[in-house]
């Protein structure tokens, strides 16, 4: 064969050979490169996926925040108040008699700690003095607003009252001079006085503190004939003569300021450290984490709770305290000045003792009350609703008020002590 022959044969057999090879035989020389090139793609995907990701959650967090910084500056606005102090005076008037259509709730801060709290306790204090007064009398009704607070009695008076954080720009005592129509129909001759503390929260009036008194001259003039008159029954004798003592060694007199509580004797005001062990509280109940500085001379009103692990959950002892030092003290170390204890609602019997002078004590009756203690100058209240009395009995230099309330089937489970 010659060599050209050679060559053609040599070409037809690379023909052959190509036509039965397959192309998936053939090596791929480029698949390397696809994988790096699919590698690529699958993280630009997942790059573009995460920044979707990133972006919808982003816009979510920030909807959110939007929502609720709306719905809190809605929540905190203030939508009620006064346009002038003494309007919460005339608008108590309409309130207490149920006229109108105002309501506590329209003159009591947001920012109030405890807020519902607080207009129950208002309401509840209505609820008992609406058993004996049947209405206000607007018309008699005398208001005087008075001067603003400085600024440090203003900050004292707001910081005790546990509003921490205020846009309170003013404060002032708003006083209501008026008299009443009582349950039967008749015109009061005494009169009542109520004064409100109010502050000023852009640009308008709210409630803060209000106290109630009755004052007339007949109150003060039989205060003073009480407690020094020679015909004095015995009973009323033995109530107020501080120097006789009873079976428990405490003075017969009401007015002494003592009573036994959980089996030892104590005088109010008294140091709270003499309880603290088995009666506690917490400051950051009220906003305190940091403890809380009382200056010389101010009061807490009785409104801090008391608990104790051994007691029955439904029973509650209230206090308020006094700083009698001569400088700023912790909350904790000042006393006691104030005292209310309720067993109403106890469903055991896992409760302290408490025992006024002449042994009146948890269960004592009307009858047991003013045996021991005489008629308050201050009618008693009864509450047909409830089947309960109120008895309350005050001092003739009015700076310590005792209140007892008596059921008709459960006798005495309510016991108030204040002292001012």
């Amino acid at each position: 064969m010659s060599h050209t022959e050679e060559l053609k044969e040599i070409k037809h057999i690379k023909k052959d050979i190509t036509k039965v090879l397959k192309a998936s035989d053939m090596p791929n020389f480029n698949t390397e490169d696809k994988e790096l090139a699919e590698k690529k793609n699958i993280k630009a995907k997942k790059r573009r996926v995460g920044l979707l990701v990133f972006f919808s959650v982003s816009f979510l967090v920030v909807a959110a925040f939007l929502v609720y910084t709306i719905f809190s500056y809605f929540k905190s606005r203030e939508t009620g108040g006064a346009t002038y102090p003494g309007k919460i005076a005339y608008a108590y008037i309409e309130i207490f008699n149920k006229e109108g259509s105002y309501s506590l709730s329209d003159f009591v801060s947001k920012e109030c700690p405890h807020r519902e709290s607080y207009i129950h306790h208002i309401e509840d204090g209505m609820k008992l003095n609406q058993d004996y007064i049947k209405k206000l009398d607007e018309g008699a009704a005398i208001v005087t607003v008075g001067t603003s607070y400085d600024e440090k009695s203003r900050k004292d008076i707001l910081t005790s009252k546990g509003y921490k954080k205020t846009k309170a720009s003013d404060v002032k005592d708003v006083t209501l001079v008026t008299t009443y129509t009582d349950s039967t129909g008749n015109v009061s001759t005494s009169k009542l006085t109520y004064v409100f503390t109010v502050m000023e929260v852009s640009g308008k009036w709210f409630l803060i503190d209000m106290v109630q008194q009755i004052n007339s001259e007949a109150d003060l003039i039989a205060t003073d004939t009480d407690a020094t008159a020679t015909d004095a029954s015995p009973t009323d004798a033995t109530a107020l003569d501080a120097s006789a003592t009873d079976a428990n060694g405490l003075s017969c007199s009401l007015f002494s300021k003592e009573l036994i509580f959980d089996g030892k004797t104590y005088t109010i005001p008294f140091d709270y450290s003499k309880i603290a062990k088995k009666y506690t509280f917490e400051l950051a109940d009220y906003g305190y984490e940091e403890g809380y500085q009382l200056s010389s001379g101010d009061m807490i009103t009785g409104t801090i709770a008391l608990a104790n692990k051994d007691m029955d959950e439904n029973v509650s002892i209230w206090v308020g305290f006094i700083n009698e030092a001569e400088k700023a003290a912790d909350l904790k170390d000042t006393k006691v000045n104030s005292f209310r204890m309720d067993v109403r609602w106890a469903d055991t019997e896992k409760y302290p003792e408490l025992i006024l002078p002449n042994e009146i004590t948890w269960g004592s009756t009307a009858e047991d009350i003013l045996a021991a203690y005489g008629e308050p100058q201050e009618t008693p209240v009864y509450s047909d609703e409830y089947g309960y009395t109120v008895y309350r009995y005050t001092n003739a230099s009015r700076d310590y008020n005792v209140e007892l309330i008596v059921y008709d089937e459960l006798g005495l489970t309510e016991i108030s002590l204040r002292a001012y």
